[in-house]
């Protein structure tokens, strides 16, 4: 429906930020917006596998191997 329409452009514009800050090596902002994207569209795996990303990049292991688990 509707809702999910907007959810998933939204989910897209957080993706394309947390991609600008995965260029300048902006991990922890990278993670909040692959965040937000996956909570807007859960079934979505590469936003999910770049939220895994980050927090690898950040170190936070166990976190990482959460993200992933669920993808």
């Amino acid at each position: 429906g509707k809702d999910s329409y907007l959810n998933q452009k939204l989910a897209k514009k957080h993706a394309e930020l947390g991609d600008l800050y995965l260029v300048h090596n902006m991990f922890r902002e990278a993670a909040e917006e692959f965040a937000k994207a996956s909570r807007l569209v859960p079934d979505a795996a590469d936003y999910t596998l770049k939220l895994g990303e980050c927090h690898l990049k950040l170190k936070n292991d166990t976190q990482a191997i959460d993200v992933f688990e669920k993808a």
